[in-house]
C-alpha cells in the first residue's frame, strides 16, 4: 500500500507530466503507465522514472503495479505528452537486470538510492546490491512499441516532422543511438 506522502507526490508528477509547459522540466525522466487491476479492473496512472535503451524503454521499480501487466497484452503510457500503446515485459532475473541497471541509475540516481543499488568503480551495478533488490521485489520492465503504434507514429513523423520524429517507429532519447533533437514537445 503506497502511503500519503508517495499519493500526493504521484498526483503532482502526473499533472506536471500533463502540463504543456512544466511536462518539458521531468518529461526526459519521467512517463506515466496505465495499467488496469487484473482483479478490481480499475485503472491506474503510475508515474515512473524511465531511460531510453536500444529503442526500448526501461523502468526500474520498486512499487507493486508491474503485477498487473500481462505480456502479450499492451498498455499506455503518456511520453513527452504523447500517448502510444507498448508491449511490457518483466525482467527478473540477475543478468538481464544487471545489464540494464547501470544505465538506470546513471539516467536516475534517487532511483538508485530508492532501491539500495549502487554502481561500483566500472559504472555497473553492485551485484549484491542488485541481488538482494530483486529478492526485496524491485523489477525492471521493458516497454516496446506496440506495432500498431509504431506504424502509426511512423506515418504521423514522416507526415508532420523532419525524417525522425521524436517518437518514430523507436523511443525518444535512447542512450545507446546517436543523440539527437529528441525534444517532442
Amino acid at each position: 500500500m503506497e502511503g500519503r506522502a508517495q499519493r500526493v507526490g504521484n498526483v503532482l508528477a502526473r499533472a506536471v507530466l500533463q502540463t504543456p509547459l512544466l511536462h518539458r522540466l521531468v518529461s526526459n525522466r519521467m512517463l506515466i503507465i496505465t495499467v488496469t487491476g487484473r482483479r478490481t479492473g480499475k485503472r491506474y496512472r503510475v508515474p515512473v522514472g524511465y531511460v531510453g535503451i536500444d529503442g526500448r524503454l526501461v523502468i526500474g521499480t520498486g512499487g507493486n503495479w508491474y503485477r498487473n501487466l500481462r505480456p502479450d497484452t499492451p498498455v499506455e503510457v503518456l511520453v513527452r505528452r504523447q500517448t502510444m500503446r507498448v508491449l511490457p515485459q518483466v525482467i527478473d532475473d540477475m543478468e538481464t537486470a544487471f545489464d540494464l541497471y547501470g544505465d538506470i541509475i546513471r539516467h536516475n540516481p534517487m532511483h538508485g538510492r530508492y532501491a539500495t543499488i549502487r554502481l561500483d568503480a566500472d559504472g555497473r551495478p553492485n551485484r549484491g546490491d542488485l541481488a538482494a533488490a530483486l529478492k526485496r521485489g524491485v523489477r525492471l520492465v521493458q516497454l516496446q512499441p506496440y506495432p500498431e503504434t509504431t506504424r502509426l507514429m511512423s506515418r504521423h513523423a514522416a507526415a508532420n516532422q523532419p525524417s525522425r520524429g521524436p517518437l518514430g517507429a523507436r523511443f525518444p532519447m535512447s542512450h545507446h543511438e546517436p543523440e539527437g533533437d529528441h525534444t517532442g514537445a
